[in-house]
């Protein structure tokens, strides 16, 4: 089988051409986001361990370089070369250089590039037709390791998710598919970089299709985002390994009814935390916006301020998901967590509002783990022993699906993410209870601004919502059977004929023999031989009629628009099986149709959404 009886099977077969693409996808995205992830940690390392001298620590699943490496170095940057400048200071001025010189490079080769990684993707797909060049998306990953690895806040998974969808595109271009299937490949690249960064490959594509709307999920590209992200995930693996991020250990199951308060309290704290979070990341981009200096300098800013905050809480760098493990192992006081939920918070919106390059999903996970964190280490403090209150490793798993779900609009997804990565289900029960209640409380809020309600309210689907009414109503809907019409037989004379026309108001006659239609004499144009009186007497219909073109009932109005347009008449018969004529359909009936159907539909869509709860 030769390479262009594959390209022919493949066209003529969606399905396995999309199975096939949703595959090759998977794969580049996997080999993008393990590059993508060893020079992360690497420069990392250099930079925290060898310039800062800081020892933070990592999650379990994401610690790839040995103790000795970064030992060896920090004894030879840190220790010979940088332990000499005031480490406070390094700690401020290193982020804000690193900021500034990832919002340079992204001026210089992705000026349209906006968003932070996640929102970015949101508005690609719904306003740029999921057209996004590789340079931008390879940019903005460049920028943002810079970003991370100099200590700026911020998360990995939208600048990978956010490559993954440019390679997407690109191929897509490549193959010269529809817009359609480029926004399906756009959601694949995006799933397969989610699911190899996070190691949770239905998480991420679930998240893929249900982060871009507020109520809705984009249900065409659910299997190829999954292929795509099992895909990328195994290649990632062959790398990496298959650990979760996380290690949990053992973790209480669920105790029913005596539990449920604790979460609800828990939902309930997450949601107005999250509120703040939104409020706060748009005031502070807003801020920065408006702020009259140099528009190179606020990336700058940003990033020093984001230093000045890690000399008070230094998870306040990079994503700080080190923080989770500790706290989930019982290693940080309540103090030292409630702090790192307000210091999160400010840094993020420091660094990604003032224009550093990063992903805002990472820190949403930290904020949530850090609150369930704080509430359970709280309530373990006021009822010890008690049987109501969950364990706090619990309480951290659960804050971050209900934080997540809450600014994200993405209940489901922030479910199946977070049991991938802590590798558990046994708390899936109260993971939907706070996730519900968390999406009650904050139906109107959302991190991500591109989001839209709905299909209805997507560019990307403006298209597909132009419903065609005609096609929807029935000619016999249109007209009404019972009405009387006059026929002719072929024999009639044409003075016959002159005196029925004088009593109706039809434009065309049916033509029948026996009671079956055969022609139809058009008024319009037989006027001038009709009212003739030579001709009176002279001929019949049958000399007159032209050929009809007939509609039946159970036909289309879309269908019978197309015969008004090719046969230029005002009215056409309408006739049953046995071709006996039933009605006549004007084109005024199809126009008052089509009004009252586009009425009906915008009632209902109207209807549906504002319907109450």
């Amino acid at each position: 089988m030769n390479l262009r009886t594959i390209k022919l099977k493949l066209k003529r077969n969606r399905p396995l051409k999309m199975v096939v693409l949703s595959i090759t996808v998977g794969v580049i995205t996997g080999l993008v986001a393990s590059l993508f992830f060893l020079f992360l940690e690497w420069a990392k390392a250099i930079i925290f361990d060898g310039i800062l001298g800081l020892k933070l620590a990592s999650p379990p699943g994401e610690h790839i370089i040995s103790d000795d490496n970064l030992i060896h170095i920090k004894t030879t940057l840190y220790d010979r070369i940088f332990s000499n400048i005031p480490q406070s200071l390094l700690i401020i001025l290193v982020p804000g250089l690193g900021c500034g010189l990832a919002a340079y490079l992204v001026r210089r080769f992705a000026p349209n590039a906006a968003y932070d990684g996640t929102s970015a993707l949101v508005d690609t797909f719904h306003n740029k037709r999921a057209k996004m060049k590789l340079s931008t998306a390879f940019t903005k990953g460049i920028a943002s390791i810079i970003t991370l690895a100099s200590g700026g806040s911020g998360g990995k998974e939208g600048p990978v998710a956010q490559v993954g969808a440019g390679c997407g595109s690109y191929l897509a271009d490549k193959l010269k598919l529809s817009v359609k299937e480029r926004r399906v490949l756009f959601l694949s690249g995006c799933a397969g970089g989610l699911g190899a960064i996070f190691r949770a490959p239905l998480g991420a594509a679930i998240t893929a299709v249900e982060v871009l709307y507020k109520e809705d999920f984009e249900s065409e590209a659910i299997m190829p985002c999954v292929i795509a992200s099992v895909t990328s995930y195994s290649t990632f693996m062959l790398t990496f390994g298959s650990h979760t991020i996380f290690n949990l250990g053992e973790v209480e199951s669920f105790e029913g009814f005596f539990h449920i308060p604790s979460y609800i309290l828990l939902a309930l704290t997450c949601s107005a935390i999250g509120a703040f979070y939104v409020k706060f990341y748009q005031f502070t981009k807003e801020f920065f916006i408006k702020l009259k200096i140099p528009t190179p300098i606020k990336p700058v800013v940003g990033g020093m301020l984001t230093g000045l905050l890690a000399l008070i809480m230094p998870y306040a760098l990079g994503d700080g998901w080190g923080a989770i493990q500790e706290v989930m192992d019982g290693n940080l006081t309540l103090g030292f967590i409630a702090l790192a939920v307000i210091v999160k918070i400010v840094a993020t919106s420091l660094t990604i509002g003032s224009g550093g390059s990063a992903g805002i999903f990472g820190p949403s996970l930290f904020i949530g783990a850090m609150t369930g964190g704080c509430l359970g280490s709280f309530l373990h403090m006021q009822f010890p022993d008690n049987p109501m209150v969950p364990s706090i490793t619990a309480f951290v798993m659960v804050g971050m699906a209900a934080f997540f779900a809450g600014v994200a609009n993405a209940p489901i997804a922030s479910i199946i993410m977070v049991c991938e990565i802590t590798g558990t289900y046994n708390l899936l029960a109260p993971l939907l209870l706070t996730s519900a209640f968390s999406m009650l409380f904050n139906s109107k809020v959302s991190i991500f601004k591109p989001q839209v309600l709905n299909k209805f309210e997507s560019p990307a689907h403006k298209g597909d919502m132009t419903v065609n009414i005609l096609q929807e109503i029935q000619v016999g809907e249109a007209v009404e059977l019972s009405q009387k019409i006059k026929t002719v037989e072929a024999t009639t004379m044409l003075g016959q004929l002159s005196q029925l026309v004088r009593n109706t108001e039809q434009h065309i006659f049916p033509v029948v023999r026996q009671g079956k239609l055969i022609g139809i004499a058009n008024l319009d144009k037989i006027r001038t031989v009709m009212f003739n009186q030579d001709t009176y007497s002279m001929l019949i219909v049958a000399d007159i009629m032209e050929k009809s073109v007939v509609l039946k009932s159970n036909m289309t109005l879309y269908e019978a628009l197309g015969k008004f347009l090719n046969d230029g008449h005002l009215e056409l018969c309408v006739v049953n099986d046995d071709n006996e004529v039933i009605s006549i359909l004007r084109y005024q009936n199809l126009i008052e149709a089509y009004h009252k159907g586009v009425n009906l539909h915008n009632y209902d869509k109207e209807d549906s959404l504002h319907a109450p709860i």
